[in-house]
């Protein structure tokens, strides 16, 4: 089976990018990037956390068939904007999804990267890629976005040690193409599936 066979596409309404618009601004409230410079960090904080949100939104109807759990892992985050939800992406689950946006390069889906920093991992911790489409933020308002869910890893796989070079440094990364594939699941009550 072809590897894009295996991608999950999750369609986020624009209802849901707006709930996800009003939870990133909850959550934007300071952090460092281990990856973009700190002057990169407060010009984009919002939009880091907005592409955040958009994947956790995307994982719960992947899970559940509707935004319910990521509704209620929010309600909890917001309750403590401080404390981090400690890779914990739907409330008792343990489950993190990593999410980025595609550039606009020829990267294609399979050479993009997971990436955990030693920080966010746990033992027994399953890790999500998640890609949103590259049109997004400056994508019209009226319409919705896709979020691809790309495959998974356990923490007990990640490649170690960490990368020592280069963007990454510092982190355990690993390519999209050696992902597990995620399931296929079907919501039966869901007609629109």
């Amino acid at each position: 089976m072809l590897f894009e066979e295996n991608i999950i596409e999750i369609q986020l309404s624009p209802q849901e990018i707006k709930l996800c618009r009003i939870n990133a601004k909850k959550s934007a409230i300071g952090g460092k990037s281990n990856v973009r410079g700190k002057g990169h960090r407060e010009n984009e904080l919002h939009n880091d956390q907005l592409v955040g949100q958009l994947g956790e939104c995307a994982l719960s109807k992947y899970l559940t068939g509707s935004t319910d759990a990521y509704m209620l892992q929010r309600s909890i985050a917001n309750s403590y904007p401080t404390s981090g939800d400690g890779g914990q992406d739907i409330f008792g689950l343990n489950v993190d999804i990593k999410t980025s946006v595609m550039r606009y390069n020829a990267m294609g889906i399979p050479d993009y990267h997971l990436v955990v920093r030693p920080q966010e991992k746990h033992d027994h911790w399953c890790y999500i890629l998640g890609l949103v489409e590259k049109d997004f933020p400056k994508a019209s308002p009226f319409r919705g976005v896709c979020v691809y869910l790309v495959g998974w890893i356990a923490s007990e796989e990640l490649p170690s040690p960490p990368e020592q070079y280069g963007p990454f440094k510092g982190a355990h990364t690993i390519k999209a193409m050696y992902l597990h594939p995620l399931p296929n699941l079907r919501w039966l009550w869901n007609l629109e599936q």
